[in-house]
């Protein structure tokens, strides 16, 4: 642990070799490598293709400019190949990059000097969703920020960044504190989807500072043959979801249920979104879609979520953060009360187009 590095970032791979090539020559091309040493941690988990061949043929190119270690992890979630490489960082930062992503050029020093000029855990900057046909530029639409959440600022938080309409909730868009990361003792929850989200979210009690920088700095690449895309109509996402929320409720039940409850209420809202969205992109039946719905709200804690979202009116409030007034509004409410009472959905394409 004494390479010096001050930032390291971590990459999990799996049969990366078709798209690894354009993240590591993003990695390559960062600025800051040209004033402060840098470290990328690639876990392996098992690839078949040219993965291995490509990142041995990265890590002699550099020459010494940059360190390159790989790990080799067993089959396992990217959660747990992430966890791995937070063991194996020595930087004083780390940052993260999928295999299929990039970073842009100036990426990791704008973050790094936001972190160091405010003195925070967390800085944080926006990013492109590059789908095949178009790319969406600044999808979040983050702006210059401090935070320091706290009590109910814990909430507002939670409601304008990590839930939001076009959610800011990803690691890759993240630069950490390694001694904050390592002091909280928290780790990526292996669950399939959303370890990102609850990961961000569970760092949120443990009082981080954080800057926002109002820049796209990354590219997030929507594929065709991606994994989730490919099975998007094969994975039950209803007990996928519900598996997200349960881990969810776990990880912050032991902090104050005032805050607790609202941050559960617009999670359980999330999670009932992300269900429809998938079986939008699917194209799933209705009756396969309500079957979807109808497994998370068969569980009793994560219904009684959906419920105080209209009974404790946190909808309203997470509404009007986001300026969703007059018919978007009721749209989500007739959404929320259709997943409670079995009702009729209304029509929510417009909400993923």
């Amino acid at each position: 642990m004494s390479s010096g590095a001050k930032i390291s970032i971590v990459m999990p791979t799996l049969d990366s070799g078709q798209h690894v090539a354009r993240a590591l020559e993003s990695i390559a091309g960062q600025t800051f490598k040209n004033s402060w040493p840098m470290e990328l941690i690639v876990v392996d988990s098992g690839s078949k293709d040219n993965t291995l061949q490509a990142l041995r043929s990265f890590s002699a190119h550099q020459q010494g400019k940059m360190a390159t270690i790989i790990v080799n992890s067993p089959v396992a979630s990217p959660s747990f190949q992430r966890n791995l490489g937070i063991e194996s960082a020595s930087g004083d930062y780390i940052a993260f990059c999928d295999s299929d992503d990039c970073m842009k050029p100036d990426m990791l020093s704008a973050l790094h000097d936001a972190a160091t000029t405010t003195n925070s855990d967390i800085a944080v900057c926006d990013f492109d969703m590059a789908y095949p046909e178009r790319t969406i530029e600044g999808f979040s639409q983050l702006s210059n920020g401090y935070f320091q959440p706290a009590g109910s600022g814990i909430c507002d938080y939670y409601y304008k960044f990590g839930a939001a309409p076009k959610p800011n909730n990803y690691v890759w868009s993240r630069l950490y504190r390694r001694e904050f990361l390592l002091n909280t003792g928290l780790r990526f929850p292996d669950t399939r989807y959303s370890e990102d989200h609850l990961f961000n979210l569970s760092l949120l009690f443990k009082g981080p500072r954080i800057a926002h920088i109002g820049k796209s700095l990354y590219c997030y690449v929507q594929h065709n043959d991606s994994l989730t895309r490919k099975n998007v109509g094969k994975a039950n996402h209803g007990q996928l979801f519900l598996d997200a929320f349960l881990c969810a409720a776990q990880a912050i039940n032991c902090q104050d249920k005032e805050i607790v409850e609202p941050i559960l209420a617009i999670y359980a809202y999330t999670r009932i979104k992300s269900i429809l969205f998938y079986a939008w992109l699917a194209r799933l039946p209705e009756a396969e879609t309500s079957a979807a719905i109808e497994t998370f709200t068969s569980n009793e804690p994560a219904r009684k979520s959906l419920a105080m979202c209209l009974h404790n009116n946190y909808i309203g409030h997470y509404c009007q953060m986001h300026g969703l007034l007059g018919e978007s509004e009721n749209i989500l409410r007739s959404m929320l009360n259709a997943c409670i009472n079995n009702g009729k959905m209304p029509d929510m394409s417009r909400e993923f187009a």
